[in-house]
This record gives structure tokens, sequence and C-alpha cells, in this order.
């Protein structure tokens, strides 16, 4: 309800698509310029990646080689680099220009419930989601990813899945 409520308040990013990975074949990925060096990562469990129009990549062959079968937060310290990545994509974004990540639980109720990982930006202001998972899945991580990127983790008030 929370949820629904801050996206009718601040609106639906239309470049944003919640949706399986295995439907988006026909969205493109942009190729990174840069040369990618992860600093540090960290594994999540086998969550799907969100596309967004201005921030999805293919994941960059440097990261690959951290993945196995799951997900991965990194940072790349050199480039001031931050991407939630799997085998097919990567969501990127300048550190500096994060102001917090964001837990939101949904409880289980009538329906399953889940919980989504976000990023909101600094200057922008929008809020940017990373992933989906089961009803606090994402909570077990949330101290190893503020000593990992020393980006503040918040928790969205949790309400039940009705």
């Amino acid at each position: 309800m929370i949820g629904m409520l801050i996206r009718l308040l601040f609106g639906e990013n239309k470049h944003q698509h919640d949706k399986p990975e295995e439907n988006d074949l026909n969205e493109p990925l942009q190729e990174c310029q840069q040369n990618i060096e992860v600093s540090r990562y960290l594994e999540l469990s086998n969550c799907q990646v969100f596309y967004s129009e201005d921030y999805s990549f293919r994941t960059p062959d440097e990261v690959l080689k951290y993945i196995a079968y799951k997900t991965i937060i990194w940072v790349d310290y050199k480039n001031y680099l931050l991407g939630f990545s799997n085998k097919k994509r990567t969501l990127l974004f300048k550190a500096a220009n994060i102001k917090n990540f964001e837990i939101e639980n949904i409880l289980p109720a009538r329906g399953n419930g889940c919980s989504y990982l976000a990023i909101r930006l600094l200057h922008e202001g929008r809020q940017i989601q990373l992933s989906i998972s089961g009803p606090k899945d994402f909570d077990i991580y949330a101290e190893e990813i503020f000593n990992m990127t020393g980006i503040e983790v918040v928790f969205a008030p949790e309400y039940y899945d009705c």
C-alpha cells in the first residue's frame, strides 16, 4: 500500500519495467565503454535485475567472471561506479549520484508478499528498482551493502499484501 502511494505521489518511471528478463529480449542494452574494475562484490540470491532505459547495460566481461548463477551487487572504487548484475544485464550507476538504497517489504497475507530493492538518486530524487524477491529476502544484506558501498540502506514501512 505504501509502495502504491509512493508510486501515485511520485509517478511511475516510464523507462523502467518490472518484468522478468526472459520477456525483454527486444529491449536494447547499452554497451559499457568504461574499463570496469570490480573492487568488491556481494553475492545475492538468484533474483532478477530490472530494466531501466537509462541505466541498463549488457553485463561487462569484467563483471561476468564474478557471477556464477547468482546476482551480484558490486563497486568499482577506481571509477566510482556501482553495479547490480546478473549474466544478462547490469544496472550501472555513478556511486556519487546515489542517495540511498531502499528495501521495501510487502508481507504475505492474501498475496504471497515480496521485497523490493531500490536506489534513490541524489539529484533527480528518482527511485530506481533494482530487483524483487521474497518477503524480507534483502534484509540480510543491508549491513553488508552499507559496509561495501558506504551508502545508507533504509527500510520503507512494511505492509501486508492484501
